[in-house]
């Protein structure tokens, strides 16, 4: 095996406990860097291409680039070392796990009651802002996207799977194409129609002409069934995908 990226020792927080739904795992990752072990089905320059990247990991949906899951469910394990080694052929230690009374806390995720085959479908706890993911027998060192969590406003469409955050007075970030292409502006002053009640964005740069238009209408995502509170379109040079936007009602 590779060697792993260097991870400075820190106290590691809190534990969930085996069958904990939900957990500290849950949010927004970015790859920071990786590791192959012996065997692996991913060349390194198609492991490198990775850093950078993001998973969305929250309630609502399960994102990574060429993977959407609208409907995931987290389940949190706390397993024995001797447990780790038999799923990942690695010792804890062997990867600069923090262990906590003897265990290491794992995240798995389902997707509509099955077990999800994408990066980030299982997840590993280093500490509040650092995790590990494995696929294809790469081990992906993630750090938690703070910046990419505290978004104003976010819509999501599907076919193919797109979202768009906007962060008021500083950013937009489209990602489209199930996260294999993005645009990046800064965020311009939003036009509000009076009538409609609608806000328009429209930012312009060299390389990207980015216009969002969102209305005030109630919209379930297609592939969910989730309601939002408005309907977005989002034209980005001559492509126009369209959605659903906003915090669902019942999770802010």
């Amino acid at each position: 095996m590779d060697e792993p990226p260097t991870l400075d020792a820190r106290e590691p927080g809190s534990r969930g406990g085996a069958d904990e739904v939900g957990s500290g795992l849950t949010g927004v990752w970015t790859v920071a860097g990786h590791w192959r072990a012996d065997v692996s089905a991913l060349a390194e320059e198609e492991a490198e291409a990775w850093r950078g990247r993001s998973l969305r990991l929250v309630d609502w949906e399960a994102l990574v680039p060429g993977n959407r899951c609208a409907q995931p469910a987290y389940r949190t394990e706390s397993l024995s070392a001797e447990a780790f080694v038999s799923r990942f052929d690695s010792w804890p230690a062997d990867l600069i796990l923090p262990v906590t009374d003897g265990r290491v806390e794992v995240m798995t995720v389902t997707c509509d009651g099955s077990d999800w085959v994408a990066p980030g479908a299982t997840m590993i706890r280093v500490d509040a802002d650092r995790a590990l993911t494995v696929w294809d027998g790469v081990f992906f060192a993630l750090d938690r996207d703070h910046q990419a969590e505290a978004v104003d406003f976010r819509a999501v469409g599907n076919e193919p799977g797109w979202l768009l955050e906007v962060v008021e007075g500083e950013r937009i970030r489209f990602r489209y194409d199930y996260g294999e292409s993005e645009a990046f502006t800064p965020a311009p002053e939003p036009e509000i129609a009076a009538e409609t009640g609608g806000i328009t964005y429209h930012a312009v740069t060299e390389a990207v002409d980015l216009r969002v238009e969102i209305l005030p209408e109630s919209c379930l995502d297609d592939m969910s069934g989730f309601p939002f509170p408005t309907t977005v379109s989002v034209t980005l040079g001559d492509r126009t995908f369209r959605g659903c936007g906003g915090p669902r009602p019942d999770t802010d």
